[in-house]
């Protein structure tokens, strides 16, 4: 009998500094309606047949000032609003060849043979450390990199068959077009309406012979909730110094560190305040900065309208995070908003099929 060896994931970082790996990634964010939102910065929306009151719910200017990746395609709203407000811009120079980091995986594998009455009672952590020698500390800087500290104390059987199963190159087979075409054909084959999506059941009594289920119809806004609900927040904080004069230009002091003295720096700059965007009771975090399979699941969701209901914010459109988002999200919503204004005003209000819309204001 051999002795099998766990497998692990080792990450490797590859760095590509690169101009034109920049601009290709640059690329994948650009908006092709931002030219438009240009438009209707410059020359505003137009005045509507028929006036609405609008209420604006959330904090202002959210999102980060002149995001330095996108300044060729992406902060031209920005400007048109300094522009407009008479407001200055100064250059602000940052610049780190090394911003972009690809992270390549590379999976190492190996056979083992599987003895279950040897290896029944191991756990992931009790093969490591019996079998495979590992110290205490060895153990636990695998667990910090690759994030297994929860996957030690399952079964090392259950490991072991995912070892075999996901990386001996296994003849796997895939459905053509995507594996959801199997559960869309099944869909398709049952009557209309015997499928009730979203719909959870909440109460089954059993009558004799026949049973009576009690479910819920689907929250028209539920999707939008989990894309609002589960959307990740980067957790910023700002420190702001009030200083008597710029003794960082005077002492070449161009990062974070330093050595002067805190009784020097006390002395040069008295006043100070620490806002922790996470604590804010309207925000609860600084920005948006999306998870994985978020830009798929939620962006569209966010930015689409719920009836009456219209959705603006730097989380709202991509790219996330930046105040220029913000100001595209805002007309865009206030576009959307005109449109379904005027589209109320061409049908007839005597028509029961097609009443005209009353505006309600609800908070989200």
């Amino acid at each position: 009998m051999c002795t099998g060896r766990l497998a692990l994931t080792l990450l490797s970082v590859l760095s590509l500094g690169t101009q034109a790996f920049n601009s290709q990634l640059v690329k994948c964010f650009e908006d092709p309606q931002y030219e438009e939102m240009v438009r209707l910065a410059q020359d505003g929306l137009g005045p509507t047949a028929e006036r609405k009151q609008i209420v604006v719910i959330g904090r202002a200017g959210q999102g980060s000032p002149l995001p330095r990746p996108y300044r060729t395609l992406a902060t031209r709203l920005s400007h048109e609003l300094i522009r407009k407000s008479g407001l200055k811009l100064s250059k602000f120079r940052a610049s780190n060849n090394q911003s972009w980091v690809l992270v390549v995986e590379e999976l190492k594998s190996s056979s083992c043979s599987q003895v279950l009455e040897r290896y029944d009672s191991f756990s992931t952590q009790g093969y490591l450390i019996k079998v495979g020698n590992l110290s205490r500390g060895a153990m636990q800087l695998t667990g910090e990199l690759l994030n297994a500290d929860p996957g030690y104390y399952e079964a090392f059987l259950e490991t072991l068959h995912a070892i075999i199963s996901l990386f001996q190159e296994p003849q796997f087979d895939e459905i053509a077009g995507g594996f959801d075409q199997l559960p869309q054909a099944l869909h398709a084959a049952l009557l209309p309406g015997t499928v009730q999506l979203h719909s959870p059941a909440e109460e089954v009594e059993s009558y004799g012979d026949h049973v009576h289920i009690t479910y819920q119809t689907p929250d028209p806004l539920q999707t939008r909730e989990d894309a609002l609900r589960s959307v990740h927040y980067s957790s910023a904080t700002k420190v702001i110094l009030t200083c008597t004069q710029h003794f960082w230009e005077q002492k070449g002091i161009l990062g974070v560190v330093h050595d002067l003295p805190k009784e020097e720096v006390r002395a040069l700059c008295p006043y100070s305040m620490v806002k922790h965007w996470s604590q804010d009771p309207y925000s609860m975090g600084g920005f948006a900065f999306f998870t994985p399979y978020q830009y798929v699941d939620y962006a569209q969701e966010l930015c689409q309208p719920e009836g009456q209901a219209h959705f603006a914010g730097e989380h709202t459109t991509l790219p996330p995070g930046w105040i220029d988002t913000a100001i595209k999200s805002r007309l865009r919503a206030a576009q959307n908003i005109q449109e379904a204004v005027g589209m109320a005003l061409t049908k007839d209000p005597r028509d029961p099929k097609n009443p005209t819309p009353k505006w309600s204001y609800s908070y989200t």
